[in-house]
């Protein structure tokens, strides 16, 4: 089956609330700053996957509870289905995302994080083409991790026994799918947004016409 137009997009996002994202750049930028860049970055990752023609379905998954009905709204405007993660871990999380993503039909299921304005339209449509021939594919970060990851089969085993939050994120998941004798497919590295150093690089890149 073609997953050329009836991939899944995932977005995984924190309810946008005060002193509670992006606390790497609160520390340096205060957090109602921190807060009005995780708004920004949130908006910017949706309206790049709504301009994907290529999935049929998208959904934000949030970490949270959405009592003022922002992501609400965010999803009512750019398209999306509104969902709570659920699991124990990160990686516990993003298996079951994918999985019942895969397991309502989609083809391929693409999750992506929203602090990575530097993926585009581009990078979604090379991991729908990539699941067609591996079984996982991952978009390298900069920081040792990745910024997405996709693939057509449930119950993929490279989501237990990763240390989440550190610079070999990348390195042991690929191991794991080695391990597993699964192919895997590496996108452009790219970089997303943590530190205020991040945020003064994307800054640049937009004055000077980036994405």
């Amino acid at each position: 089956m073609s997953a050329s137009s009836h991939a899944h997009l995932i977005v995984f996002a924190r309810v946008p609330r005060l002193g509670e994202v992006k606390t790497r750049l609160a520390a340096s930028l205060g957090e109602a700053a921190a807060l009005g860049i995780h708004r920004l970055l949130l908006e910017h990752t949706l309206a790049t996957g709504s301009r994907c023609a290529q999935f049929e379905q998208r959904t934000l998954q949030i970490a949270g509870n959405d009592d003022h009905g922002e992501c609400r709204r965010l999803v009512d405007r750019w398209g999306y289905r509104l969902s709570l993660q659920e699991g124990t871990d990160l990686g516990d999380r993003m298996a079951r995302a994918i999985d019942s993503s895969i397991r309502e039909g989609a083809p391929a299921a693409v999750l992506i994080g929203s602090d990575c304005p530097t993926l585009s339209v581009a990078d979604l449509e090379a991991a729908i083409a990539e699941t067609a021939a591996h079984d996982l594919v991952l978009a390298p970060a900069e920081d040792g991790g990745y910024a997405l990851i996709a693939c057509a089969r449930p119950q993929l085993p490279v989501f237990k026994g990763v240390a989440w939050g550190t610079s070999t994120v990348l390195e042991q998941t690929i191991a794991l799918a080695r391990q597993a004798g699964l192919s895997v497919s590496r996108l452009r590295t790219v970089w997303d947004i943590d530190t205020e150093a991040d945020w003064n690089r994307w800054q640049l890149e937009q004055a000077s016409g980036g994405q």
